[in-house]
């Protein structure tokens, strides 16, 4: 369960709707709160302040706060959805706090809120621009102040009104001083923190599709291994039962019968040979760093022949490993480009070897599921199309990727890229 919350935790879509939903239920708490406002001012305790604006102050937040309650259910909230309702959050607060005390209030510092949920919801530069939109209504409400204060000081006794708007003022400037230094610390460090978990999210991602491999490789040697423990004994019993029986019937069609069933047994054979070779002997092997090129022509079997290497690299990879993958991408493209030359290009940054055939290439259908496993175009009992598929989840479990361009008709390239850049 503990494993399943980090999980969450760490996926950024995840954050981002747990981010919509409290941000739901907060402005219902602010709702309510300016409802219980609403009964103050009805009952008398602060009668200086406008009923009617309050109210529709009010209606405006509850109806918008329906709304977005209605959008974060359905799990489909636009981006310019998202910055609409912070945008009407900063306009309601900023008129709040014109009918009640003006920038002087504590409720000034409110602004960081909408601040901190664009920094998390919106993209950067959206988040910069409630920065933006915050300042001018808070400016707005000190140039409204003055205005308000120069009035009175003109109405009343200029020495006291001139102390108490250079008080007033001082305190004013504090604030909006105050604000101007965190609102954009706060952008800064929340886009930060959504940078760095982005980044930790792609990370274990890729953790685990290379563990998926792994555990689907893992399993596949396991039933391969015991496929072949099972069945090779009985095998070898009929082989050795079948030439006795050769050796001691005379009969031309029993001998045709005879060699037809020591046929089919070797084939038997070697698709077990072939199951277990695509299931990876070498997973679990230590990464080694070696020469790209050195392990290509290790690799090369006389079936592959003719093959022009060209490049040097050296990459941090698990030799046995790679070199199977290297004996089926090779053996692949021997297949596909029968006498024909291969071309094997060795490079670094990121590590990769490319093998071209002068094949038939593949039509988009056929590249589309070439890397899936136990798929095939070859005739029957002439592959298990594990091949492809083993030498992806090697070079995923390198870090890396296997790439295929191919088109019909211009032969085709295999990339089987060993890491990051």
């Amino acid at each position: 369960m503990r494993t399943e919350r980090l999980s969450a935790s760490a996926d950024p879509e995840a954050s981002v709707e747990e981010t919509l939903q409290w941000y739901v239920r907060l402005r219902w708490v602010v709702c309510t709160a300016h409802a219980v406002l609403l009964v103050a001012v009805l009952g008398g305790l602060t009668p200086d302040w406008p009923l009617v604006a309050l109210a529709v102050l009010w209606l405006t937040g509850t109806m918008s706060n329906v709304f977005w309650d209605r959008r974060v259910r359905e799990g489909s909230v636009p981006m310019w959805v998202r910055a609409g309702v912070v945008v009407v959050d900063v306009l309601l607060l900023t008129h709040l706090l014109h009918v009640t005390d003006g920038p002087a209030s504590p409720l000034a510092m409110l602004y960081v809120v909408p601040v901190i949920v664009a920094a998390f919801l919106l993209p950067t530069s959206w988040a910069w621009g409630i920065v933006v939109l915050t300042g001018v209504g808070y400016t707005a409400l000190f140039a409204i102040e003055s205005t308000d204060v120069l009035g009175l000081a003109q109405e009343g006794g200029r020495a006291g009104q001139g102390r108490c708007r250079v008080a007033r003022q001082t305190h004013q400037r504090g604030l909006a001083m105050a604000y101007a230094f965190a609102a954009p610390t706060l952008v800064l460090l929340v886009t930060r923190v959504r940078a760095a978990q982005q980044e930790a999210a792609a990370r274990l991602r890729h953790a685990r599709a290379i563990r998926m491999q792994t555990e689907r490789l893992t399993s596949l040697a396991t039933l391969a291994a015991g496929a072949a423990h099972e069945l090779a004994s009985p095998l070898s019993t009929i082989l050795i039962v079948s030439g006795e029986l050769k050796r001691r019937h005379a009969d031309t069609r029993d001998q045709e019968d005879l060699q037809l069933l020591r046929e089919e047994v070797e084939r038997c054979r070697e698709i077990l040979t072939q199951l277990a070779a695509d299931s990876g002997a070498g997973m679990g092997e230590r990464a080694e760093v070696v020469q790209l090129r050195s392990l290509v022509q290790d690799a090369i079997e006389p079936r592959h022949r003719p093959v022009v290497v060209e490049g040097e690299a050296e990459a941090s990879v698990p030799p046995r490993l790679v070199s199977q993958a290297l004996r089926r991408l090779l053996g692949n493209a021997r297949d596909a480009s029968g006498d024909g030359e291969l071309r094997v290009m060795v490079q670094s940054s990121p590590a990769r070897i490319t093998v071209v055939d002068e094949g038939e290439g593949m039509s988009p259908e056929v590249l589309a599921k070439a890397q899936e496993p136990f798929f095939t175009t070859k005739p029957e009992g002439q592959g298990m199309g594990l091949g492809l598929w083993f030498v992806a989840s090697v070079a995923e479990s390198c870090g890396g990727r296997l790439e295929l361009h191919s088109e019909e008709g211009k032969g085709t390239r295999a990339v089987l890229v060993l890491g990051k850049a």
